[in-house]
């Protein structure tokens, strides 16, 4: 703490003879001033450590999302492969991250083909009848 507390107070004492800024007009953190030092670097570490620590704190991890698709569903087969593979938010289906779930139920009629998938995925059919229809004109999946 001594070794932080000696390099933050010569910083500021350097930098406030290379601004050529006098004590009674300085600016700067209230390190450079030599009346009360040890007070006042006491508390202005202190407010920098409970800043660390309330960013690093604060910090929302994203975790892999599961999406449920079906024929009634607002997020789309397509628009979820899409958000599985970006970990963005696509159409209705919300951004992940890592290895995603795409859960499929009922019977999903294909207007076009699908994404490529190019993430780590898991597709699960829901139920004995989840079926995914080209009706003979759409590609499934490409992997």
């Amino acid at each position: 703490m001594k070794a932080i507390r000696a390099l933050l107070h010569g910083f500021s004492e350097k930098l406030a003879l290379a601004l050529n800024v006098p004590e009674s007009l300085a600016c700067l953190p209230p390190v450079i001033y030599r009346n009360n030092t040890r007070y006042l670097d006491f508390y202005f570490l202190k407010f920098i450590l409970a800043a660390l620590v309330f960013l690093l704190l604060s910090a929302a991890p994203v975790h892999a999302a599961t999406y449920n698709v079906s024929s009634s569903s607002a997020c789309t087969l397509a628009n979820a492969i899409t958000a599985a593979n970006t970990d963005t938010a696509t159409g209705s289906c919300a951004a992940g991250s890592g290895a995603d779930t795409i859960n499929i139920s009922g019977t999903i009629t294909l207007s076009a083909d699908l994404p490529a998938i190019t993430n780590s995925v898991t597709i699960n059919g829901v139920g004995a009848n989840a079926t995914i229809n080209g009706a003979d004109s759409h590609r499934a999946f490409n992997i």
